[in-house]
């Protein structure tokens, strides 16, 4: 039993992977397949601004996202 990767410990808490940072639309995006919709949910890290510092999901506004769990049958897409 291994525990869960997140988006904090895969890219950073910090982003300390060096992804672009900015708006949801400046930022690099971290896609992460949802298997319940079928569809990719984005991620970013916002600089600041009107959603504060951190790991977002677009549309969701200011939530912190660090705690996302990636499950192992999920795809993942990095969009610069």
């Amino acid at each position: 039993m291994r525990k869960n990767w997140t988006i904090g410990s895969v890219f950073g808490p910090n982003d300390e992977s060096g992804l672009q940072q900015g708006t949801a639309t400046s930022a690099d995006q971290v896609l992460i397949y949802n298997t319940t919709t079928g569809l990719y949910d984005t991620y970013y890290y916002s600089n600041g601004g009107f959603f504060g510092v951190g790991w977002r999901k677009q549309g969701a506004g200011s939530a912190n996202q660090v705690n996302v769990k990636i499950d192992p049958d999920e795809g993942v897409i990095v969009k610069r």
